[in-house]
């Protein structure tokens, strides 16, 4: 639905949905991060979607995840690419990552 509505806003996107499509879109959010099995992704993931201040951010994250069609296996470059842009820090050297 997301992909259809170009440049809709993650925001309205997500108001349009119930409680539980909302819970279940995040899971599956969570499912797909998970899957890639990629320590440092976890890492940059924790660094800007956790605490105070991070919604903005896993917002736009997730608008990144609905963009490349709910799915981050086979996209993980162009996912971490986009997880970079949000890192609260600077100067990392992600040696296992190849952007493009």
């Amino acid at each position: 639905m997301f992909q259809k509505r170009n440049n809709m806003d993650v925001n309205s996107f997500l108001d349009g949905l119930t409680k539980q499509q909302r819970e279940a879109l995040w899971q599956r959010f969570a499912n797909a991060r998970a899957s890639l099995k990629d320590g440092e992704a976890d890492a940059m993931w924790q660094d800007v979607a956790k605490g105070k201040g991070s919604d903005p951010a896993k917002k736009k994250l997730l608008a990144c995840f609905l963009k490349l069609g709910g799915e981050l296996k086979g996209k993980r470059d162009m996912w971490c690419k986009e997880l970079m842009t949000y890192t609260k820090s600077s100067g990392h050297l992600f040696a296992n990552h190849v952007f493009e």
